[in-house]
């Protein structure tokens, strides 16, 4: 069975390694040869290389191979567009085929943000006054199927919804939210008992002093109102390594492995972010904990090839209960107790 399996595996690879050539090198080269206007702009690449083609537009790119790929990878004066479309022809390559090798390695891993999203869904039925710590441009990650709808459908359950940032580029960004506030969540800007639910999704480990952000969640809550917040966890392998990049190399690291912009990277300080800290703060400040998740999420390593097998091995290895507490984020659901 395992020798299937690995035969299996190379024939998908260089099935999936001669489609993409063939499905994407003629983008390629014609990017390389100035035949997409400046006006295309980069988006225009993007869409092309990841779009998903019709029966018909596979048979119209037979016709392209390996030497339009080669000549856009080794050209000696290449162009921000050939550098775009041929990461772009990495990127799509490698996530197939991480697809396929987290299918054999780690069934049914799903990223963080579900856990997430399905206890944001249970908290807001209960029709809440809500405030989103954080709320950058997005409520749910962009990359998530359906995640317009998705919040859109979340947001008509509450009875208020307001977001709180202090990036006004990115609430500036926020198409979702119709009520947002440029300020600290440190020093929340509304009276005392204003919602009945408070949400920071990726925040946490941004904030450099967390008794004055719960004593400001605490204040902000009436009796039994509810904090929820996903954060990474402090002992996950990702995080430990993360705590040790210096920041310029991590902005890099973040573009390349997360495609994620350089606005989008903020300092980071892990300070609410294990079991044990959460629940000394939580004492600390009034809070009873109702629900401490510690899940495992989607591979990081996916642009370095077969390193992420090794990740995706130890993400397994994780399933174990001994190993529960190194699992890479927490999803907590703190109540206010008086």
């Amino acid at each position: 069975m395992a020798h299937f399996r690995l035969i299996s595996f190379c024939k998908i690879v260089a099935n999936q390694f001669i489609f993409c050539i063939r499905s994407r090198g003629l983008c390629i080269f014609q990017v390389w040869e100035g035949k997409l206007s400046r006006e295309n702009d980069f988006a225009l690449v993007v869409s092309v290389l990841f779009k998903k083609e019709s029966r018909e537009e596979r048979t119209d790119w037979h016709g392209a191979n390996i030497g339009t790929l080669l000549m856009a990878l080794l050209a000696p004066k290449p162009t921000l567009f050939s550098m775009a479309a041929t990461l772009g022809f990495a990127r799509r390559l490698l996530y197939r085929l991480y697809f396929f090798a987290q299918g054999l390695i780690v069934p049914n891993l799903k990223n963080s943000q579900y856990a997430y999203r399905e206890t944001l869904k249970l908290d807001v039925r209960a029709k809440p006054r809500w405030l989103d710590l954080g709320c950058g441009h997005q409520l749910l990650p962009e990359w998530m199927p359906g995640s317009a709808e998705e919040q859109i459908d979340i947001l008509k359950w509450a009875q208020t919804a307001i977001g709180i940032d202090a990036d006004w580029p990115s609430l500036h960004k926020h198409r979702t939210l119709q009520n947002k506030v440029l300020g600290d969540i440190g020093r929340l800007p509304f009276r005392d008992q204003s919602f009945d639910l408070i949400t920071a999704n990726m925040v946490v480990e941004h904030v450099k002093d967390p008794d004055e952000l719960l004593r400001e969640v605490h204040r902000a809550l009436p009796r039994n109102g509810i904090f929820v917040f996903h954060t990474p966890n402090r002992w996950s392998y990702a995080t430990l390594i993360s705590i040790v990049i210096p920041a310029a190399l991590k902005i890099k690291l973040a573009a390349f492995l997360q495609n994620r912009r350089e606005e989008d990277v903020f300092p980071t300080f892990y300070r609410m972010n294990s079991r044990e800290a959460i629940r000394r703060l939580a004492k600390q400040h009034r809070f009873d904990v109702l629900e401490f998740q510690l899940i495992e999420s989607s591979a990081q390593t996916v642009m370095l090839g077969p390193v992420v097998i090794l990740e995706l091995l130890w993400i397994r290895l994780l399933r174990l209960p001994f190993l529960k507490n190194l699992r890479t984020n927490i999803v907590a659901t703190l109540k206010k107790a008086d």
